[in-house]
């Protein structure tokens, strides 16, 4: 199967990337990990000519920890690898 072309938007900031699915409105999806969306582009379950690209946006790319409560607040395009060595996730990991 292959991908059917599309253009690819690169916002930088969240605001950007929010005014470019306002102009797309239905002929844009976001494209955070990409998993899916691959997938179901290959599949046709999702036909759109544009993506909006979140992955370069820091303000939704962070963790965040509150000690005193014991939380982790975790962003949207958080990266797996960036969580893997969280005390506050894996308190009893053996870290290697």
């Amino acid at each position: 199967m292959f991908i059917p072309k599309f253009n690819y938007h690169r916002p930088i900031t969240l605001t950007e990337a929010c005014e470019m699915k306002g102009e797309l409105k239905d002929k844009a999806v976001f494209l955070a990990g990409g998993t899916d969306v691959i997938v179901n582009l290959k599949k046709g379950v999702i036909a759109t000519n544009n993506i909006i690209s979140l992955n370069g946006i820091p303000e939704i790319a962070y963790n965040s920890i509150d000690n005193k409560k014991g939380q982790m607040i975790i962003g949207a395009c958080s990266k797996i690898s960036n969580l893997i060595n969280e005390k506050i996730l894996f308190p009893y990991r053996a870290l290697t």
